[in-house]
């Protein structure tokens, strides 16, 4: 029996908001991202083995990572 497994990364957009970029100074449009790291199982998400989160300008395209509370709190208000 042959059993196929590996890990994907699956990225979600959760949020946009405009604010003042950390790296380039501008203020522009920042993604908020969720980046899950799943088990897979015949090509099948089986367990989420690790999730993180990024914010990541579209003017300079730099990404800084952000921490659970930081994220949910820019989800939910929009705010820093």
């Amino acid at each position: 029996m042959i059993v196929v497994f590996g890990a994907k990364r699956i990225r979600e957009i959760i949020g946009v908001r405009t604010m003042i970029c950390r790296e380039c100074g501008n203020e522009a449009a920042q993604r908020l991202t969720r980046a899950d790291l799943k088990f897979t199982l015949f090509l099948v998400p089986a367990a989420t083995l690790s999730t993180r989160y990024e914010l990541e300008c579209v003017r300079c395209a730099s990404t800084s990572r952000l921490d659970r509370a930081s994220a949910e709190r820019l989800a939910d208000n929009g705010t820093h």
